[in-house]
């Protein structure tokens, strides 16, 4: 389904790398039953495809208070020639920026300034803006274990901070001016959100955290079979975008709702058809199911899911002091709230 691709650098493969700590557990098992604490059951790194929306690879780690970089070694032995991994700064190791460029691969990273040893080079220049704030470019040298990286370091000047009140970032990539601009690298950095959208929908819709798995073999598993179920929507979803359009499953269609619906449905599918009628599909070549995958989501009313758009955000109140451990009526609270009304 080529109408499904989006393209976030012209003629290069794209991949957001990030990773996810899954939610604390209860405290289930024998050893969490004298803690408050909460039972972390462990984390992973994921490698979601910008194009077509498919979580690639996955690496978990069952320790929970590993930091992220400990996987990035597993991770780098399976990246191939000639990807982009655009990544935040977590992600920012002279091994694994060194790593990349050892397997003719690129990389987009903001940068980390202490875990990288660097030399600036030349004087920076003004390349121009883009809708988040003006953008410049100057040269940076990366130096690991004797060996020399030439990179490019990409400064955006933010018109407005970010939420940890940073006004300015700076991105290093071994892209090429000619395969990508400055401009290009700042705004490709800008999509990365895209992957935290996908473990917000592991999370809310999915439910890939388990509250009841204390076992963290068991938690990644559950977490590994939500990855796989969110590859089959994904599937579901570049079907949707060539039938309605991109714009329209972007800005008006709702996972919650479309997800639930099929929930709700399944069941009843599940003995209302008989498995048998299922195998055409198993058997069917790849560019046929395409077809008829497209043809099926012309049918969806997209309508009956809409997206519900929030408001801006209000200022949380500051919080009244008192002790956590003191408890209070929530109906009694209501009934001042009530008094208090003309």
């Amino acid at each position: 389904m080529p109408a499904a691709k989006k393209e976030v650098l012209p003629g290069l493969e794209v991949f957001y790398l990030d990773g996810n700590h899954l939610a604390a557990t209860e405290h289930r098992l024998t050893e969490l039953r004298a803690t408050r604490e909460g039972p972390l059951p462990g984390q992973s790194l994921a490698l979601l495809d910008a194009q077509r929306g498919l979580i690639v690879d996955l690496v978990p780690c069952e320790d929970g208070h590993a930091q992220e970089r400990s996987l990035l070694p597993e991770l780098l032995e399976r990246i191939r020639a000639g990807i982009v991994i655009v990544a935040d700064r977590n992600s920012c190791t002279s091994r694994f920026s060194f790593g990349l460029a050892v397997r003719q691969a690129f990389f987009v990273i903001r940068q980390h300034g202490s875990t990288l040893t660097s030399e600036l080079r030349g004087r920076r220049r003004r390349i121009g803006r883009i809708p988040t704030g003006m953008v410049y470019e100057r040269g940076m040298e990366l130096h690991f274990e004797g060996a020399t990286l030439s990179v490019r370091r990409i400064t955006l000047c933010l018109d407005h901070p970010t939420e940890s009140g940073d006004t300015e970032i700076h991105i290093l990539t071994n892209l090429s001016p000619e395969q990508a601009t400055a401009s290009q690298v700042a705004q490709a950095y800008g999509t990365r959100w895209t992957v935290e959208g996908a473990f917000q929908t592991l999370t809310d819709v999915l439910r890939c955290e388990v509250e009841t798995l204390g076992y963290p073999r068991a938690a990644l598993f559950s977490f590994a079979v939500a990855v796989l179920a969110y590859n089959v929507y994904a599937v579901v979803k570049a079907s949707l975008r060539v039938a309605h359009g991109a714009e329209v499953i972007k800005e008006e269609l709702s996972d919650y709702h479309l997800l639930s619906d099929v929930a709700a449905t399944y069941i009843g599918m599940e003995i209302a058809v008989p498995e048998e009628c299922w195998e055409s599909y198993r058997a069917m070549p790849l560019r046929a199911f395409a077809k008829v995958i497209v043809g099926l989501a012309h049918r969806v009313t997209t309508t009956r899911y809409p997206k519900n758009r929030r408001g801006p955000k209000k200022p949380q109140p500051r919080k009244k002091s008192g002790s956590r451990n003191h408890h209070i009526a929530t109906s009694r609270l209501l009934v001042k709230r009530r008094k208090k009304k003309p």
